[in-house]
């Protein structure tokens, strides 16, 4: 159960430790910690898509049947160019596109 104390001006909630969150992250980069060059991945190896599109298409099961949901975190330039490699967004996923703009 959440508490609260307030000693005037300040007031504390005291709340239960969260549960622990256990992710699994796919990344790759190059030898130089690169990810691209010139809108060009620096690599060309189609089944490491295959196994990414594989991996983040559906959810693990969790423990006791929990509902899961998959997160893909990409940049900018890589969304624009998804078209060219399957469908966006990610269906059946929570899509987070990073951008300057």
């Amino acid at each position: 159960m959440n508490t609260l104390k307030c000693v005037l001006p300040l007031c504390v909630v005291e709340m239960p430790d969260p549960p622990e969150i256990q992710l699994n992250v796919i990344a790759a980069v190059d030898k130089n910690m690169g990810i691209g060059k010139h809108n060009v991945l620096p690599w060309n190896i189609p089944s490491e898509f295959e196994y990414f599109h594989r991996m983040t298409a559906h959810p693990r099961p969790g423990a006791n049947g929990e509902e899961r949901r998959n997160v893909v975190i990409i940049g900018r330039k890589t969304w624009e160019t998804m078209d060219q490699l399957t469908s966006k967004p990610f269906p059946n996923a929570l899509n987070i596109v990073l951008s300057r703009d």
